[in-house]
């Protein structure tokens, strides 16, 4: 942590009570698969856990002139 964020840090603690800060949960990726169902298109599908809750991410990858462009794109 910066010299910045330790002040901040400190300062929050000091007028905050420790009951009534909020914790910040970070998300976690739980696990990735790829298939490619054509040549030069890739398709995901990302479990991402944050806490005691999930959600999925459902990517599809085409490969346009060189770069990767993302075609679709669904949270659940």
């Amino acid at each position: 942590m910066t010299p910045l964020g330790r002040r901040i840090a400190a300062l929050v603690a000091r007028t905050v009570p420790g009951d009534r800060r909020v914790r910040r949960l970070r998300s976690q990726v739980r696990s990735v698969h790829v298939s490619c169902p054509a040549p030069g298109a890739a398709e995901m599908s990302v479990h991402v856990r944050r806490g005691e809750r999930s959600s999925a991410l459902a990517v599809r990858l085409e490969l346009n002139d060189g770069r990767w462009c993302c075609t679709a794109l669904e949270f659940g």
